[in-house]
C-alpha cells in the first residue's frame, strides 16, 4: 500500500495537473488580494448574525463594512472567498488521477500483475487528497496574510488558527467531492463527461438555493440540499459562532465518505478492466 501511494504521488508531481493546480491557486490568490484591496466586493451569500462586531455569514462574501477597520472574521471570510470555485481544481486532479490509468491501459497491467483494485482505488484517493490538502492549506495561510496586509490589519496567531480551522472544514468537504468525482469516473470512464457531471451537480445547488430562498417544503429539494457538498461549503464559515455546523459537516463527511467509497469499491470489483478510455 505504501509503495502504491508513493507511486501515485510521484505520478501527480510529474503530471501537468501538478503545475496547473499551483498556477490556478496562485491566480485565485492574486484575484482575492485584488478584490480585497479595492472598494468593491464579492457577494454569494448573506449575513445571518453578528457576534461581538464580527458578522456570521452563510455562503461566500468578500466585504468590509468598515473598510478602514475591518473585523477579523471579515478578513478571514474574504481570504476564503474563492472556495466557491476552488473545488474545481480538485475535481480536475481526481479525474486525471483515476482515468489516466484507463487511457494509458496501465490499469489493466497493474491488475494483471496482481494489484488489488481496492488498494489502487484508496491509494489514488489518498494521494490526490494529500497533495491537494497540502497546497490548499498553504493557500489558506498565504491568502489570509495577504488580505490582512492589504487592509492594514495585524495578522495574529488567532487569525491564522481560525483560518486553518475553516480550511480544515472545507477540506473535509473537498474529500467528499473527490469521492463523488471518483465514483462518477468509474461509472462513466470518460473525463469530459465526469467533469461536467460533477461540476453541474455541485454548482447547481447555488441556483436552486437562489430560486427557493434556501428553504423548501418539498422533501426532494431538502434532500438535495443535504447531500450536495456545496451546501456544506456555504455553511462552513459560520462554524465559530454555530457549533452545530461542525457536527453537521463531520456527520456528512463520515456518511458520504463511507457510502461513496463503498459504491466505488463495488463498482471497481464489477468492472471489466480490459479497455482503454
Amino acid at each position: 500500500m505504501r509503495n502504491q501511494i508513493k507511486a501515485e504521488i510521484y505520478k501527480l508531481f510529474h503530471s501537468k495537473q501538478y503545475i496547473i493546480a499551483i498556477v490556478v491557486m496562485v491566480a485565485f490568490a492574486a484575484l482575492t488580494v485584488l478584490l480585497s484591496s479595492g472598494d468593491g466586493g464579492f457577494y454569494m451569500g448573506f449575513i445571518i448574525d453578528n457576534i461581538d462586531n464580527n458578522p456570521v455569514q452563510f455562503g461566500f462574501m468578500l466585504n468590509f463594512e468598515d473598510k478602514l477597520n475591518p473585523a477579523a472574521w471579515e478578513v478571514i471570510y474574504s481570504a476564503a472567498v474563492m472556495n466557491v470555485l476552488m473545488w474545481i481544481i480538485l475535481v480536475s486532479m481526481t479525474v486525471h488521477t483515476f482515468l489516466s490509468e484507463f487511457k494509458d491501459a496501465t490499469m489493466k497491467l497493474m491488475v494483471s500483475y496482481g494489484g488489488s483494485r481496492l488498494r489502487i482505488y484508496f491509494s489514488k484517493l489518498f494521494a490526490v487528497n494529500v497533495y491537494y490538502g497540502i497546497i490548499y492549506m498553504i493557500y489558506s495561510i498565504v491568502t489570509v496574510i495577504l488580505c490582512s496586509n492589504t487592509r492594514g490589519v495585524t495578522v495574529s496567531g488567532e487569525m491564522i488558527m481560525n483560518s486553518l480551522k475553516l480550511g480544515l472544514l472545507y477540506f473535509l468537504i473537498y474529500i467528499v467531492i473527490s469521492c463523488v468525482t471518483a465514483l462518477v469516473c468509474l461509472l462513466t470512464r470518460n473525463s469530459i463527461m465526469s467533469t461536467t457531471i460533477v461540476v453541474l451537480y455541485i454548482i447547481s445547488l447555488i441556483f436552486v438555493f437562489l430560486i427557493t430562498g434556501g428553504s423548501s417544503k418539498n422533501l426532494l429539494v431538502n434532500v438535495y440540499f443535504y447531500i450536495n457538498p456545496m451546501y456544506y461549503l456555504m455553511r462552513a464559515s459560520a462554524f465559530w459562532a454555530k457549533g452545530e455546523v461542525i457536527k453537521e459537516i463531520l456527520i456528512y463527511f463520515c456518511c458520504a465518505f463511507s457510502a461513496l467509497s463503498a459504491a466505488s469499491c463495488y463498482r471497481l470489483k464489477k468492472m471489466e478492466i480490459s479497455f482503454g478510455a
